[in-house]
């Protein structure tokens, strides 16, 4: 574990690995990956290079998110966080499946109900609030 742990902390970035949760910064935001996850899905190097870039690139669309007041405007970028999280179950080395993904209803502006959807990516379902002005009609 301890040659896993070394190739993603040598990056030379602000880096620190504690209860198994390697912490990475990106400007002000924190992100992480589970060490164990790492070990157990036997990550090379360019996965875990991907794993940071997706990551950045989530944060970035959330910023995009964040700005944009224009509901037509933000179910665009919409697509862009399905695809995302496609590419991010890809780098892990999961099933590629849209009803695990769970960025989708943590975005700037959306009221669709998390606590549900968050139970809804163990069941395979996803629960819309049809005045989401994100995901909704």
């Amino acid at each position: 574990m301890k040659d896993i742990v070394d190739k993603i902390i040598e990056d030379r970035e602000i880096n620190r690995v504690y209860d198994n949760t390697y912490f990475y910064k990106h400007g002000e935001k924190t992100e992480t990956l589970s060490v164990s996850l790492v070990v157990k899905q036997k990550l090379p190097r360019e996965n875990i290079i991907e794993l940071k870039v997706l990551h950045i690139i989530r944060l970035n669309l959330f910023d995009m998110f964040e700005a944009e007041t224009i509901p037509a405007r933000q179910r665009k970028i919409v697509p862009l966080m399905e695809e995302l999280e496609f590419r991010m179950q890809k780098a892990w080395k999961f099933e590629q499946d849209r009803n695990k993904h769970s960025w989708w209803f943590q975005v700037p502006h959306c009221t669709c109900p998390k606590i549900d959807n968050w139970e809804g990516c163990s069941f395979g379902r996803r629960i819309i609030n049809s005045s989401c002005p994100v995901h909704g009609e």
